[in-house]
């Protein structure tokens, strides 16, 4: 291959272009410049963190200092190596054409050997220490952060090899392959120097090329010298950036966080301004349509028979803070229907008055009170009142624990906002499956005129939608006003190293959080929760809303609680009630043990909840054999079901519960997850406490009928096991079990009381040692551990199955694989065109167990990252009912 040598002069002439590349139709000039002002314009989007001001470092250092890294980051592709390799001359696969390594060396030098950083630090260590992590995000900006000693290595062994002699050195090599085009080099450099003067407003005078190529051996060792004190320098800046009372507190509850977190921060938005300029050539401009005032109108529109519109029609702004519903004659129904507009009035007022000093807030109020939409208006009434306050435009960012219950809390937004796509720069959605589909939606005037019961897709709306690719790189870059996702997507980047993942940190940086389904997060990160998200949010002057039934005991803190009517609603319902059945029963004696309990007298529908996908199915089979359902209908739901089949089957039971018709449904743990459904009675095998509360959730929602009651057994596999112990901590069980013993009957009253006992119990339980490990590997900038040790997921032993079980999944999967036979040749357009099938393939995948999918293998096909069963082995392993199963012995499923 051309250049594969070595030569003793490594002196590759490029100066017959006229222009040093950065891509193939990019000079690199014109791409730096492009970052840079990216950068810039990200910045004028947000308040900058607040570790500048609170931690007596020079205010404008943020903003600077990211402006001349984006600036500079690929000064390292004017070697004479990359620029044969950008114009197809060789060195495809030769480690000379990286030019992450050169850029490390300069910035260091340029921050560590002249005054720019004189005016923003204080003293010599903290100025090592901010040329050290500059040089850090210029090395990885193609890769994942490192551990910040395995960099410091990586940056003295650079200016060693450049100190030294040897004839094999990269390093060396790269650097003399610009001797012959330094005066081009040194012209970009002088043109940044303009355009950094312009910008940061004091003269910015870069270095120039030649004298950084011509320095001497003895100046590159002094440099290599200079790291020895980076490790000096890294204790001294985060001693500053901590918060301990005394040197003496070496408590892991003060653990310092801001060394991390700036350096994600400066990382993310090289990512962005970075990529951008590669993809794109352009950031999406932030929406100025008064979101806050479509959505109070699309409230009272659709939820109320008055409403404070009338009076407010002319009105810019729509104050829902005073309104009062009609009052209605007591009962869980009306006190239901009465209490939601409160409720929601009473955060728009609350967010209008709070201190914006206290960072975290709680919506806590019962199943079916409204708290999604209570939720969001609380986050754009705030978001409303900092833009007025503060000049700057908050995104919301709306989390839950599953994609299920992200998926109709996303359709509520979209009807409520009249937003078009699934995603776009107004409302986006994103989590693993999600349709990589962008648009951007102009609004000439606020649209109240469609009707929310209809899609709004219908609505004639001014929107332009992308090509996959860049659509793809929109979603996941969360470029949007609104972003609903998961706890995954968001926490795990947060606690990430990974460059995809930090792409999105700054987006954190004033958003206004709603955490919904809080008590879904781990109980083994709550430590690690209470002490790490409060600094997260200050430092980004960011908010957040915990929204749930059953808050826990996650923080020290007791937040502020944004509705008192919310709160006192717990005590006026009463639909619901627990029965604890204290005997241990077989799966395939469960619906005999009910009939005994006379459990099915006088009701129309009945929902049956269980832990595991092998005793769902057995369960099942009981009640589809029985004759008292012969009149019935019976459904099944559980993860073995295709994604496609289990909407389907979800949007058939509304339909057949709205009409009164005798409904019956078997399922596992995915009808917790946030199902707007509601049956007179239920039975829940043996769960945490909080799991109980959720599945109750789905009886009597409405409070239509006197009183539904929820029981709750204890299933047993053949050798006396509890079910509920493959999926569940067993003393996490015991607790629930010592709960229930002593107070069987519960009324709904006593939920909340109940709940936090258990809670409180859980805490108490659960070692620390996860949370504790964590704070270690922040305190220390330990890049590669957080990640590794950071899984909401524990134990997912999990594998997805493609399920081909129609001409649609089989046309798709050939289609997979003719993409996957022309990626080599055209990667971007294999990428385009497997981005528009994802979301259709991902309806037919399913997770199941590495154990058994292992019993089976030879039945099945295998691609790169899942596992396919053929259409010719559909009936053997998937039946239309129950879905995926082996029948085999010792396959019970721990898969939900």
């Amino acid at each position: 291959m051309v250049g594969d040598e070595i030569s003793l002069n490594p002196i590759i002439d490029v100066s017959s272009s006229d222009e040093i590349w950065s891509h193939p139709d990019t000079p690199l000039i014109q791409h730096l410049l492009e970052t840079a002002e990216n950068t810039r314009i990200l910045l004028s989007e947000i308040n900058s963190p607040k570790f500048q001001l609170d931690y007596n470092l020079n205010s404008s250092l943020l903003r600077d200092l990211a402006i001349v890294i984006s600036s500079l980051h690929d000064i390292g592709k004017s070697t004479g190596y990359f620029q044969k390799y950008i114009r197809n001359e060789g060195y495809k696969n030769n480690p000379k054409k990286n030019h992450a390594n050169l850029g490390m060396l300069y910035i260091f030098w340029f921050l560590y050997s002249t005054e720019f950083l004189e005016s923003y630090t204080h003293n010599q260590l903290q100025k090592i220490f901010i040329a050290f992590v500059s040089s850090i995000i210029i090395n990885r900006h193609h890769g994942n952060l490192k551990e910040l000693p395995t960099e410091k290595k990586h940056l003295r062994a650079g200016f060693q090899s450049l100190a030294e002699q040897s004839e094999n050195n990269i390093l060396k090599l790269q650097l003399e392959s610009t001797r012959s085009h330094t005066a081009h080099i040194d012209k970009i450099l002088s043109d940044l120097s303009v355009y950094l003067t312009k910008q940061i407003g004091k003269t910015i005078l870069l270095p120039k090329w030649t004298t950084f190529i011509n320095l001497s051996n003895a100046q590159f060792s002094d440099l290599y010298k200079v790291g020895t004190k980076i490790t000096k320098a890294g204790d001294s800046f985060k001693r500053l950036c901590e918060d301990r009372q005394s040197k003496k507190d070496n408590s892991f509850t003060n653990f310092p966080f801001n060394s991390i977190m700036i350096i994600q921060f400066w990382y993310s938005l090289l990512q962005e301004s970075d990529k951008t300029s590669a993809m794109t050539e352009e950031i999406i401009q932030r929406v100025s349509i008064d979101l806050n005032n479509l959505f109070q109108k699309n409230y009272f529109k659709k939820f109320t028979l008055t409403s404070p519109l009338e009076s407010n029609e002319k009105s810019n702004y729509v104050d829902t803070s005073n309104y009062s519903p009609p009052r209605i004659k007591e009962s869980s129904l009306s006190s239901i229907r009465t209490t939601r507009p409160k409720i929601y009035s009473e955060v728009a007022k609350y967010a209008n008055f709070c201190d914006l000093s206290t960072r975290i807030y709680s919506l806590e109020a019962p199943t079916g009170s409204g708290k999604t939409l209570s939720g969001m208006n609380f986050a754009l009434t705030l978001r409303q009142r900092l833009l007025e306050i503060k000049n700057s435009k908050y995104r919301i960012i709306y989390i839950l624990p599953f994609t299920s219950i992200l998926e109709q809390t996303h359709s509520v937004m979209k009807r409520m906002l009249g937003v078009i796509n699934d995603s776009s720069n107004v409302l986006l959605k994103h989590h693993g499956d999600a349709d990589l589909k962008f648009s951007r939606q102009e609004f000439s005037d606020i649209p109240t005129s469609f009707a929310l019961d209809e899609d709004p897709s219908t609505v004639s709306r001014n929107e332009e939608e992308e090509e996959p690719n860049v659509s793809a790189f929109y979603i996941e870059g969360w470029n949007s006003e609104i972003i609903i996702t998961t706890f995954h997507q968001f926490f795990h980047s947060v606690f990430t190293n990974n460059k995809k993942n930090l792409r999105k940190y700054s987006k954190f940086s004033n958003s206004i959080i709603i955490m919904d389904e809080v008590q879904g997060f781990p109980l083994r990160y709550w430590n690690l929760f209470d002490r790490f998200i409060p600094k997260f949010l200050d430092f980004l002057d960011s908010y957040l809303l915990f929204s749930t039934a059953t808050l826990p005991g996650i923080l020290t803190i007791n937040p502020p609680i944004v509705s008192k009517s919310a709160s006192s609603l717990f005590q006026k319902l009463n639909r619901t009630s627990v029965k604890f059945i204290d005997q241990e029963i077989q799966p395939e004696n469960l619906i005999q043990v009910l009939h005994q309990q006379n459990v099915f007298d006088s009701i129309q529908s009945f929902l049956i909840v269980l832990n595991t996908i092998n005793s769902s199915q057995i369960v099942y089979r009981s009640v589809s054999s029985d004759p008292f359902f012969d009149d019935w209908e019976k459904y099944y739901l559980s993860a073995s079901i295709t994604p496609k089949e289990r909407k389907n089957r979800i949007d058939t039971i509304k339909s057949k519960l709205k009409g009164k018709e005798k409904v019956v449904l078997v399922s596992t743990q995915v009808i917790e997850a946030g199902v707007d459904i509601s049956f007179q009675a239920g039975v829940r095998d043996i769960s945490t406490m909080d799991s109980i509360i959720q599945t109750i959730g789905r009886i009597n929602r409405e409070g239509e009928i006197g009183q539904g009651i929820c029981y709750v057994t204890k299933l047993i596999n053949q050798k006396k096991r509890l079910l509920a112990s493959f999926v569940y901590d067993k003393e996490l069980l015991n607790f629930t079990i010592k709960i229930l013993q002593e107070n069987s009957p519960i009324n709904e009253k006593s939920y909340r009381k109940l709940v936090r006992n258990y809670f409180e119990l859980a805490k108490e339980y659960k070692s620390t040692k996860t949370s504790r490990d964590l704070y270690t590997y922040i305190c220390k900038t330990d890049f590669n551990n957080v990640e590794a040790k950071f899984n909401l997921i524990e134990n997912d032993y999990s594998v997805p199955l493609y399920v081909t079980k129609d001409n649609k999944a089989k046309d798709l999967l050939e289609e997979y694989r003719e993409i996957a036979i022309i990626r080599p040749s055209d990667w971007k357009e294999a990428r385009n065109q497997y981005y528009r099938i994802k979301p259709q393939m991902a309806e037919y995948l399913i997770n199941t167990s590495i154990r058994k999918i292992a019993m089976i293998s030879t039945d099945l096909e295998q691609e790169k990252w899942f596992w396919i069963l053929p259409m010719e082995q559909i009936q053997n392993y998937y039946d239309q009912t129950i879905g995926f199963t082996t029948n085999l012995p010792g396959s019970e499923e721990l898969v939900w």
